[in-house]
């Protein structure tokens, strides 16, 4: 082994006085890292517990390297001095120092080592080997704890899935909706996964939190729809009392409209047998609602189906209380549309000069006698109302007859 050159000595101590700032600033941040704070203390298994413990007792050794590495090249800088130059023997000594194994270090606990007479396991290192060896510790111990500190970020996350999850239980409950299937799933993975994450993080397959995240997703989206279609199921049930509501008037119109056509118009009878008929009916959807709403309190979706039949059924219902309305109000209507003709009839005959014809007042008399007479005889009346009006349009010579 040459002498190295006073150039070279200085460089290589320049060099290692840089190194040894660096790696004590990374040494003191690996110290104070929290996730190997909590690996110390946490109950490791598997890969996790293989790998940690394969390293861990590194740590202490890496420091008691760094150590003999400072403690050497403090030696060295006062052996080199200030001066401009040095003697031969001196270089050489300081070249052995640099290049030779001159570093007095800890045995590592592994490996069979020396033992001075204090039982202390020692060994000499070079300071190369010594760098490369604190290189490939740090870098070993680095990686467990960065891998680690990586898998241990995503409990948070489930943590986060994991109340997002138990909000979602509490408004389906609230509300009463049973939770989506999805949720009982996600839940179960969640726990088996935040468990080896705390215990075996180096062996958890996180690609599954992703798929856990879009799960949660989904079953958000569902039992939110869900609950919108709870809530809007109550204002569905409103109105389908309220349409029942509405069809018992339109019944109660067409008795009442039957029991005036009864007194008012002739030949008509005041059967109730189809009123009846519908307000039983009516009466059956009425106690369907009620049960509906009961369902609806234990299982929205089954009431939701039941409901849209009891929809189509009140609309069905409708239709024949509308029709039985305007059969009963028939014959009113006809009666007023006559005494309407009747009345326009009568102001063209005044319009016309016909107002004190003979005959045409008899026939307009006795129309208007019908028509104001109950009960009402529609037939007889239509007729003369008929009459007249075509006694209107005969034709008439002037001073002669009326026509035959």
């Amino acid at each position: 082994m040459g002498a190295l050159t006073l150039d070279d000595i200085d460089a290589r101590i320049a060099s290692l006085g840089a190194e040894i700032d660096t790696t004590g600033s990374s040494l003191a941040a690996l110290d104070g890292d929290i996730t190997l704070k909590l690996l110390a203390s946490a109950k490791l298994s598997g890969r996790t517990a293989a790998e940690w413990n394969a390293v861990s007792p590194d740590i202490p050794l890496l420091w008691g390297y760094y150590g003999a590495l400072k403690d050497k090249v403090a030696e060295i800088v006062a052996l080199r001095g200030t001066r401009s130059r040095l003697r031969i023997e001196q270089l050489e000594e300081l070249s052995t120092q640099l290049l030779g194994d001159s570093v007095t270090v800890p045995a590592d606990p592994g490996q069979p080592g020396s033992r001075n007479l204090t039982g202390t396991p020692l060994r000499k290192a070079s300071i190369a080997w010594l760098q490369s060896t604190m290189a490939t510790m740090y870098r070993d111990i680095a990686s467990v704890v960065d891998r680690v500190c990586a898998a241990w970020t995503a409990l948070p996350r489930l943590d986060t899935l994991d109340a997002t999850l138990t909000g979602l239980v509490q408004t389906a409950g609230g509300s009463g909706i049973k939770p989506p299937a999805e949720i009982v799933l996600a839940r179960s993975r969640i726990a088996s996964l935040r468990t080896q994450v705390h215990a075996d993080p180096l062996a958890a397959d996180l690609s599954g939190v992703d798929a856990i995240a879009r799960t949660v997703e989904t079953a958000t989206e569902v039992l939110r729809a869900a609950v919108a279609a709870r809530g809007e199921l109550a204002g569905q049930l409103t109105a389908a009392a309220q349409a029942l509501g509405a069809i018992r008037t339109l019944i109660d119109q067409t008795r009442t409209a039957r029991a005036e056509a009864s007194q008012k118009i002739l030949g008509i009878t005041n059967g109730t047998v189809d009123a009846d008929a519908l307000a039983a009916r009516l009466s059956l959807l009425r106690t369907n609602l009620e049960s509906i709403t009961s369902v609806a309190h234990g299982d929205w979706q089954e009431a939701r189906r039941l409901l849209g039949q009891l929809d189509q059924q009140t609309a069905a219902l409708r239709e024949e209380v509308t029709l039985a309305l305007g059969a009963a109000k028939g014959p009113l209507d006809t009666r007023n549309e006559l005494r309407g003709r009747l009345d326009a009839y009568h102001a063209k005959a005044l319009a016309i000069g016909l107002a004190e014809d003979e005959r045409l007042t008899q026939v307009y008399e006795r129309a208007r006698a019908l028509l104001f007479t109950a009960p009402c005889d529609i037939v007889g009346a239509e007729a003369a109302v008929r009459e007249y009006q075509q006694g209107l349009s005969r034709p008439r010579v002037a001073g002669g007859p009326d026509p035959a």
